[in-house]
């Protein structure tokens, strides 16, 4: 692609180009990285060249003209530095001062600005659901009130994850040299590169597995999952036993949609109030067992109980905070 000169990338600055222009400038930019750094440094000596007569006019006139001589006065500096820089000991200095603006500038387009490499990053969802991209290009959905923190040191053997509350799903990047590992309280989790959901909670913790593996130990206790397979450690026996979903409400969060597939109303009902925060009461114990199929948007739990009140024409009551199902 043909090059572009400086006078037609200065008046694109200042939104002076036609239609036509713009389409040649924004193909430009996208055609090479390089195009776009030489872009961005023109941009940089533009703002600076503005802030060198602020009291003056903001004529374009004048500030193209004030761009031209700070443009050529950084050529200048520039030619000057290449002579003076002659001398090894300020070739290796101004090399070391390179590789430092380097790094600062790598680090801060990283997650969290790269703050893992060096110590551990706390994440805090309130009352949204958070998605977060970690360090290492893995994924994390916390659903609402949920914390963790995390760290993955350079020199690190592993990728480390502490699950304080609530309930998360990862999907983790493949590093079979530097395993994931997943602390829940007593719990913990050891993973390659996988899909899955952890909750913990006042009565125990559960992982559910998607894809992969993972490896889920409890003092000596050690499960393996297989994708569909899940694993859970009970708060009052302390044991820690591996079995089969019964659904997938866990998903909620994950893809905003409350998914029945001929399941116990009791399991639709409980899965809406902790997801709402809502007591929600069945009256009807021969009820809590009649099955449903339906499929609910996570939005608003007035509209899902009507479509649960028009699916099996029960009656909705709301009694102060709670509500029931008769």
């Amino acid at each position: 692609m043909e090059p572009i000169n400086d006078d037609l990338l200065i008046r694109y600055l200042l939104r002076e180009t036609t239609a036509a222009e713009d389409k040649v400038v924004q193909t430009w930019l996208e055609a090479d990285p390089v195009n776009e750094k030489r872009y961005s440094e023109l941009r940089w000596v533009w703002g600076n060249s503005k802030k060198i007569a602020p009291e003056e006019s903001r004529d374009s006139e004048e500030a193209w003209q004030r761009f031209k001589v700070r443009r050529e006065a950084l050529k200048s500096s520039v030619t000057k530095s290449r002579i003076t820089w002659s001398s090894p000991w300020t070739a290796v200095a101004a090399s070391i001062a390179l590789l430092i603006g380097f790094i600062w500038i790598f680090t801060f387009l990283l997650p969290h600005g790269g703050q893992a490499y060096f110590t551990s990053v706390k994440l805090v969802s309130g009352n949204e659901v958070v998605n977060e991209r970690l360090l290492d290009g893995s994924w994390v959905v916390l659903n609402k009130h949920t914390s963790l923190s995390y760290s993955q040191p350079l020199f690190s053997k592993q990728r480390k994850v502490e699950m304080n509350a609530g309930e998360a799903y990862f999907d983790v990047e493949p590093d079979p040299k530097r395993p994931f590992v997943i602390t829940v309280q007593d719990l913990s989790i050891r993973v390659l590169g996988t899909s899955f959901h952890v909750k913990t909670s006042s009565n125990g913790q559960e992982v559910i597995l998607e894809n992969g593996s993972v490896e889920v130990a409890s003092g000596t206790e050690k499960i393996t999952l297989e994708p569909g397979e899940m694993a859970r450690r009970d708060i009052p026996t302390q044991q820690l036993h591996k079995s089969t979903p019964d659904n997938e409400l866990y998903r909620y969060y994950i893809n905003n949609l409350f998914v029945a597939e001929n399941i116990p109303l009791q399991e639709l009902v409980r899965a809406l109030s902790e997801a709402y925060g809502v007591p929600i009461r069945i009256a009807d114990k021969a009820m809590q067992t009649q099955p449903i199929t339906t499929t609910l948007p996570y939005g608003s739990l007035d509209q899902n109980l009507e479509v649960i009140q028009e699916t099996l024409n029960v009656r909705i009551l709301k009694q102060e905070e709670q509500v029931i199902i008769e």
